[in-house]
């Protein structure tokens, strides 16, 4: 027992320090719009770890429909429905190719710090999503978008937790035809659809962030049913409509035909 309090203190301390010595680039990870470098070969190897242990634990297996469809013959944003806080830790496991994620930038000011590491060692940056706030990260998400990274975005921003998928923001199409006019040529939008065998509701979100994470993992085995993850076929920018508006809702529509459940009444907000 003591030699267990011991080892804690240890590893207590250590991550201590470790906040403190990164403190600078916490700070700048959790600023939307920041974008740090391509996750490094140590980074990728430890964020598909620590996403096995978590995807394992929270959620069980995962089957994947449609992979062929992430062949494009150009920039490429893979958008998915956001039903759950571990849908970002899916996609290192099921990528072949290496991923920049946009994320909330609450995730990154959780944790005094340690998920803005995590986060930033798996290649996401930070967007506030707050209305209009997030043109840093728009242009962070067209630079990654231009050098020829892929990109992993949740056009409804925020995780609802139940199944159901609420209106689409406008920034995956506004990002993608922004990179088509830089480079002159299509860019890609591949709508992508994620199902979970149970989810822990709503009510959960009247808890602080810290509260729900530890809610989810502690009750893990209630919701360890497995997820099926299907990609459509990728959508062109060619194949947009020309309103903003139309072509968000379109992409909606596509997204939603997905589901392996077919329900015709998705949950809107």
């Amino acid at each position: 027992m003591i030699l267990t309090l011991i080892i804690l203190g240890v590893i207590a301390f250590l991550l201590v320090l470790l906040l403190w010595w990164k403190r600078d680039f916490i700070r700048k990870a959790a600023t939307s719009g920041y974008l740090p470098d391509p996750p490094s070969g140590f980074g990728r190897w430890f964020a598909r770890r620590y996403c096995q242990a978590l995807v394992g634990w929270q959620v069980g297996a995962v089957r994947v429909i449609g992979a062929e469809n992430l062949k494009t013959d150009g920039p490429t944003l893979i958008a998915p429905n956001h039903g759950h806080f571990i849908d970002p830790l899916l996609f290192p496991l099921i990528l072949e190719k290496p991923a920049r994620f946009m994320a909330a930038q609450g995730v990154f000011q959780t944790g005094g710090g340690l998920m803005a590491l995590m986060a930033a060692a798996g290649g996401a940056f930070a967007v506030n999503l707050n209305k209009g706030q997030g043109g840093d990260a728009a242009d962070a998400a067209v630079k990654v978008l231009t050098t020829g990274q892929l990109l992993v975005m949740f056009p409804e921003g925020y995780a609802w937790l139940d199944g159901g998928v609420r209106p689409f923001k406008k920034g995956a199409v506004r990002i993608t035809r922004r990179v088509a006019a830089i480079l002159g040529r299509p860019a890609y939008i591949v709508p992508t659809y994620v199902l979970y065998g149970a989810y822990p509701g709503q009510r959960i979100l009247r808890w602080s962030s810290p509260v729900q994470f530890a809610i989810l993992f502690l009750l893990a085995r209630f919701f360890r049913k497995g997820a099926t993850v299907v990609f459509g076929k990728p959508i062109s920018t060619d194949e947009l409509p020309a309103d903003d508006t139309e072509a968000t809702e379109f992409l909606r529509k596509k997204v939603l035909e997905l589901d392996p459940l077919q329900r015709t009444a998705p949950a809107e907000a």
